[in-house]
């Protein structure tokens, strides 16, 4: 609330660039190298991006770490959607990826209703998502 607003949007956009900039690449390598080991590597990293969100000093620091998020959420969006889809049976992949996407797009929705109806601490909104 502190910061300007053209810093809010900067950093809000800095996730969005981060995983533009990786779309076309970091998905060739899940196939070159293995989904598996990329999913792992990338849960890993992720977890402490998401702590180092929590606790950046200052919105330079929150920036950079978005954008290094960013960059990393390509491993996580097609990479870790297309190995589930690899082990489930044929019959179900489109029920599953379905259910997975409206998943994944009400994240968002509820994210706006806790901050528009329930809370604008986002603190503990966080940390729920830390522990899941």
């Amino acid at each position: 609330m502190c910061w300007p607003k053209h810093q809010i949007g900067l950093i809000c956009s800095l996730f969005w660039l981060g995983w533009c900039v990786t779309l076309l690449w970091v998905p060739r390598l899940g196939d070159v190298y293995g989904r598996k080991w990329m999913i792992a590597y990338n849960n890993f990293v992720s977890f402490v991006l998401y702590i180092a969100t929590m606790y950046a000093p200052n919105v330079y620091v929150l920036g950079a770490v978005l954008f290094t998020w960013g960059i990393f959420n390509s491993c996580r969006t097609n990479i870790a959607f297309m190995y589930m889809l690899e082990l489930m049976p044929k019959k179900q992949q489109n029920l599953i990826g379905t259910i997975w996407n409206c998943f994944e797009g009400s994240i968002n929705l509820f994210a706006t209703y806790w901050f528009m109806k329930i809370s604008l601490n986002w603190y503990w909104f966080v940390a729920i998502g830390l522990i899941f």
